[in-house]
C-alpha cells in the first residue's frame, strides 16, 4: 500500500460521484432493497472495516449501483440470450 495520502477534496469529488450515481439512477425501489440487502450479506462475509466511514459509504454505495444497474440489464433484457446457457432448467418455460 502506498504512503501518499489523498486530498480530502479529492475523496470528496468521489462520494459526490458514488452519491449521484446512487441517487440519480432510475432505480425500481425492489431492486433498490435486493441491493441492499446483496451488499449487506457480502459486506458482512467480507468484513472490511477499517477503512474511514466516508470510504465504506462509497464502496457500499458504489456495490448497490452495480446491482440495481445489473437487475436494469436483466429487466431490461439484455441477457435473454444467456438465460438458457445459465440457467437450463429454465428453457421450456
Amino acid at each position: 500500500m502506498s504512503d501518499k495520502t489523498v486530498p480530502q477534496a479529492e475523496v470528496d469529488d468521489w462520494l459526490d460521484a458514488i452519491s449521484r450515481l446512487h441517487g440519480g439512477g432510475r432505480w425500481d425501489y425492489g431492486d433498490w432493497k435486493a441491493a441492499e440487502h446483496a451488499v449487506a450479506n457480502l459486506w458482512s462475509e467480507f468484513g472490511y472495516l477499517s477503512a474511514p466511514l466516508e470510504v465504506l459509504q462509497m464502496f457500499h454505495q458504489a456495490l448497490e449501483v452495480g446491482y440495481m444497474t445489473a437487475l436494469q440489464d436483466v429487466r431490461d433484457g439484455k441477457f435473454d440470450g444467456e438465460i438458457a446457457m445459465w440457467r437450463p432448467d429454465l428453457a421450456g418455460a
